[in-house]
């Protein structure tokens, strides 16, 4: 509340409803992951995952709607994932009967709870990743805008929204640093099996050669000792 005051004390424009953008960035990111954690791990992808939760949380942007807003249409490209804070959304799909338009399978989505999913699926999508080839990782295919999800749902503002949107564009974003700490990672872990089979062939080769070492040291020793015992033999015989 204090960075409010201070900006209503020097008098500067405040929109009392979306104080958000106005407090200091550390307030700002405690709010966001206070508010949007919880929901990011109700998304499939990421309930088990915190570190791509929390990169995620800090791309996310605050966003509001007034009521009776079409946030995104049937047939258009989905460059959003929104995260429902406060308010409700319907999500409907519309068909036509020949003799009109007709809406079948409303939704009501309601404060914790969220939509476009297919724009986080699009994101990390297998299509975008190259081949291992002797555990090394060319690169991989940063998402392409022009290849977004087309959205088969409309989602339209019932109430007054407010929420948190991952936009397709910081998707891409993250997608690209969450993608080279994972080729890292893999680079790193065939590496290292690489050295220990690497390590596990030398002493192998070790070991076969102290095992022929010791037993043609054997046989030395043993045909020593039969030629000692048959020259014994012989000077008493004499």
């Amino acid at each position: 509340m204090s960075d409010i005051t201070q900006i209503l004390e020097q008098k500067k424009d405040v929109d009392v409803e979306k104080p958000l953008p106005h407090l200091h960035w550390e307030l700002r990111k405690k709010i966001k992951d206070h508010l949007c954690k919880p929901l990011l791990r109700k998304v499939p992808l990421l309930e088990k995952n915190e570190q791509l939760s929390q990169l995620i949380c800090d791309h996310l942007k605050p966003v509001y709607y007034n009521e009776q807003n079409y946030i995104v249409r049937e047939g258009e490209p989905l460059d959003a994932m929104l995260f429902i804070t406060q308010g409700i959304v319907w999500n409907f799909i519309t068909t036509s009967d020949g003799e009109g338009i007709v809406t079948s399978k409303a939704q009501c989505i309601e404060k914790g709870n969220f939509f476009g999913q297919k724009l986080l699926d699009w994101g990390f999508s297998k299509e975008n990743e190259k081949e291992l080839v002797d555990g090394e990782f060319e690169g991989f295919l940063v998402p392409n805008l022009s290849e977004l999800p087309i959205s088969t749902e409309t989602a339209k503002t019932h109430t007054k929204v407010e929420g948190f949107a991952l936009m397709a564009n910081d998707l891409r974003t993250l997608v690209s640093k969450w993608k080279n700490k994972e080729v890292s990672s893999i680079q790193a872990a065939w590496r290292r099996h690489h050295l220990e089979k690497k390590n596990e062939k030398s002493n192998q080769l070790v070991l076969g050669n102290k095992n022929c070492l010791s037993s043609s040291f054997s046989c030395f020793k043993n045909t020593c000792s039969f030629s000692f015992f048959k020259n014994t033999s012989k000077s008493s015989s004499a």
